[in-house]
């Protein structure tokens, strides 16, 4: 794995597992749950990813306004958040709910997948953040997810009929 860096947390239980959304139940009880993840490796510098990225950091203003201010059927606000480990060339994106604003600016959340690579970090452990370590956003609303931007390049590398389960859960396929 030498040059090569995670770009892509992908969880599939943890979003759409047999729990439906066991990943967002963490953000809803405040309790782990533990699921079994599957990461997808892409290469630092994949362009449909970059795009993903740069996508959710340009609406990441859509998503504050709807966590101070959540309208009708909203909720379930997550953050992925690029973690890596001290002296080591490779990155690990997560999902965290239960999120808080600190005062020194930061934000912190519960990690709601179980690390593949980085060590550092833990499921269901507490982690503080800064805004520049957020790679995309999501929440739900209606029952649908909205944002998620890093989600659509991951489905062509699942299978199909998995790839169609999840792009029924989007708002905006």
């Amino acid at each position: 794995m030498t040059g090569m860096r995670l770009i892509g947390h992908f969880v599939a239980s943890a979003l759409f597992g047999s729990a439906v959304l066991a990943g967002f139940a963490v953000a809803a009880q405040e309790q782990p749950v533990e699921t079994k993840d599957k990461t997808i490796v892409y290469r630092a510098g994949d362009p449909e990813m970059a795009a993903a990225v740069e996508k959710a950091r340009q609406t990441l203003p859509d998503f504050w306004r709807m966590f101070a201010a959540p309208e009708g059927d909203v909720g379930q606000f997550a953050l992925k958040v690029a973690v890596g480990d001290p002296g080591v060339n490779i990155t690990e994106h997560f999902w965290l709910g239960s999120l808080k604003t600190l005062d020194d600016g930061r934000i912190e959340g519960t990690i709601n997948n179980v690390p593949n690579h980085v060590k550092s970090v833990k499921h269901g452990q507490r982690y503080a953040f800064k805004t520049d370590d957020i790679t995309d956003w999501m929440f739900y609303r209606r029952g649908k997810i909205v944002g998620g931007h890093t989600i659509r390049p991951l489905l062509k590398r699942l299978p199909r009929e998995r790839a169609d389960q999840i792009r029924r859960m989007l708002e905006d396929p």
